[in-house]
């Protein structure tokens, strides 16, 4: 099957909702150009779709001005908006998905119609009842006969009271003067519905109504001309209040947008290594240099002995060491609390964590000085054991936006991960700070479903192991 460019005109919830659609079939579609004056509409469809930036305009007659560049136009405007992009996309040959009404006037829904004929160009409109299973199933149920003649249809629109205040006295169709009336704006779908079901051509409408309720005379004594301005005599009782509606209410995501946020919670792990029997090595065998009378660190090494200290008179051991074995294990638990959030195709989530860590081993304690005149006048510092450990706290923050386009994507197609981990040994004083950076990138890989990936690690150390004041507080 030929894969379907698109262009998309009105990056608003529509927009962007069918967009998600086309990008969950990438063998079908490809979303090559966008227009809508939001930028962050417009910049999160590039984002999301990586259309290029000669693609991406503000206004829709600035992508109709250029020659057609796809197969397809989606036109998701506001209904006002509907007529002109269509006419002039269809007289550049584009077929159209248009989001409903088609338009606010019976003549505009005419020329729609007949230019398109005349083109050879289709043009489907967004009543996406007719697509629904339950829909299917009633309009079978009625085409079957099984119920005889159908003389009389009650069909009832609930819309109900938040998203009457939300879309028709809030929201883009709070004015009928700026869209369409209420009849074309919510019940173009049962008109549609019910003439598809009876399959019957409609005959005559009659449309009556009025704001009866949310009217000036109806406002609260006192209350601001805008719910969030704040200072509302009734805002802890009203069932309409801005805050509680968008904010507060727990059920309530679909108010927000395609913003969602998807819930916090703690995630605890625990863990434990058995190393078995290792080679457990001290930190550091210092020895003395007597062309730079100092001492300095050298690999650990040789046999352990006593010899006599001609100044003292008295035997010292020599540090000419021998590593130890023992056996090795590691256990450690951590907390992380991520919240996450989803955004079209982002899934982001921003995580703090902190956990603690100990290993008994691989660190040894250094803690006597032993002095000896032998051959190349060579002192050091004697070992006493390996059991101290290592006590280890860390702490750490991450951010990640993962941009997965399609189900079949097993790593995203775009995304970048950053954290920051900072750990410590609270035992320990001369134990170093550890500061360490992570950050990783996706790209879409060659093939489809395919992403190359490219991360990169940096660690420093902050503080630490003093050797001048180790020795001196050893000698």
């Amino acid at each position: 099957m030929k894969q379907i460019s698109v262009i998309v005109i009105g990056a608003g919830s529509r927009g962007r909702g069918y967009s998600r659609i086309m990008g969950n079939m990438p063998d079908k579609y490809k979303i090559v150009g966008v227009a809508e004056p939001v930028d962050s509409k417009r910049k999160g469809m590039q984002r999301d779709y990586g259309i290029p930036d000669e693609a991406c305009f503000l206004d829709w007659r600035d992508i109709l001005d250029r020659p057609k560049m796809a197969d397809l136009a989606v036109i998701s405007t506001l209904d006002a908006d509907h007529y002109a992009p269509a006419m002039k996309a269809i007289e550049l040959g584009y077929d159209i998905l248009l989001e409903k009404p088609v338009a606010p006037t019976a003549d505009e829904c005419r020329d729609i119609a007949n230019a398109a004929e005349k083109k050879g160009v289709r043009v489907l409109v967004c009543h996406v009842l007719r697509y629904t299973d339950f829909f299917k199933k009633v309009r079978s149920i009625v085409m079957s006969g099984k119920l005889g003649k159908v003389v009389s249809v009650d069909h009832v629109e609930g819309i109900g009271d938040l998203h009457f205040s939300h879309s028709y006295v809030r929201g883009n169709w709070h004015s009928e003067k700026e869209t369409s009336p209420m009849l074309l704006a919510k019940s173009c779908h049962d008109l549609d519905i019910l003439q598809w079901i009876l399959d019957k051509k409609c005959k005559k409408v009659h449309s009556f109504g009025s704001l009866t309720y949310f009217t000036k005379d109806n406002a609260p004594e006192g209350a601001p001309l805008r719910c969030f301005e704040g200072n509302c005599p009734i805002a802890d009782t009203c069932h309409y209040a801005s805050e509680r509606v968008y904010i507060e209410n727990p059920h309530g995501e679909w108010f927000k947008g395609a913003f969602r946020y998807y819930g916090l919670g703690v995630n605890l792990s625990v863990n434990a290594t058995y190393g078995g029997t290792q080679q457990l090595y001290s930190a550091y065998s210092y020895l003395y240099n007597p062309i730079s009378n100092r001492f300095e660190a050298v690999l650990p090494g040789g046999t352990e002995e006593y010899v006599v200290n001609p100044i003292t008179g008295k035997k010292e051991l020599v540090l000419n060491e021998t590593p130890d074995r023992g056996t090795y294990y590691n256990i450690g638990a951590m907390a992380s609390l991520p919240l996450y959030f989803q955004s079209g195709y982002h899934t982001r989530y921003v995580q703090v964590s902190a956990g603690y860590n100990y290993s008994n081993g691989l660190v040894a304690k250094v803690d006597k000085l032993s002095m000896a005149i032998g051959k190349g006048h060579v002192s050091n510092i004697a070992k006493v054991g390996y059991k101290e450990g290592v006590h280890l706290l860390q702490f750490g923050a991450g951010f990640q936006d993962q941009v997965r386009m399609a189900h079949k994507d097993f790593l995203p197609r775009w995304g970048q991960v950053v954290s920051v981990n900072y750990a410590l040994n609270p035992a320990d004083e001369n134990f170093s700070h550890l500061v360490s950076v992570y950050a990783k990138g996706y790209f879409p890989g060659v093939a489809k479903h395919h992403s190359l990936s490219l991360a990169a690690v940096y660690q420093t150390s902050l503080g630490g192991f003093d050797h001048d004041k180790a020795l001196s507080n050893l000698a």
